[in-house]
């Protein structure tokens, strides 16, 4: 990881301040505020296009800290099928990594009921208990 980061940091212009790999529980790679650099240790296991892929991602972060357009313009001036390796990450992690399967991000779905849903569920409610 550290040399291919050495390829690409002149490439994107920035500085890191620390490189960490860790046992990630739903990411492939994080960065901080603090120019700080973590990748799930499975990159090691990745195809050099796709880890390459990964480390141009969160060195981009360092600059553009969102996924805005000019995020995606940076990623895109060091990788330009950038879009395709991403597509095959998702594809090598059901493939080779379903064993390790990595926890899914629980997204809770809120639901918005108006009010007049809420009236209507208390008159049936309502009629069905005079029954």
């Amino acid at each position: 990881v550290m040399e291919r980061l050495r390829i690409y940091q002149p490439v994107i212009g920035v500085e890191f301040a620390r490189v960490s790999i860790k046992d990630m529980s739903s990411r492939w790679g994080s960065c901080s505020s603090k120019n700080n650099l973590n990748f799930h240790y499975k990159i090691v296991f990745l195809p050099l296009e796709l880890a390459d892929y990964i480390i141009v991602h969160e060195l981009c972060h360092l600059i553009e800290m969102n996924h805005s357009y000019r995020f995606w313009a940076l990623v895109r001036k060091a990788i330009p099928d950038y879009r395709k390796r991403i597509l095959e990450i998702r594809r090598v992690e059901k493939e080779r990594f379903k064993e390790y399967q990595t926890r899914p991000r629980l997204r809770k779905r809120i639901r918005r009921v108006s009010a007049h849903t809420i009236i209507r569920r208390k008159l049936r409610a309502l009629i069905n208990l005079s029954f």
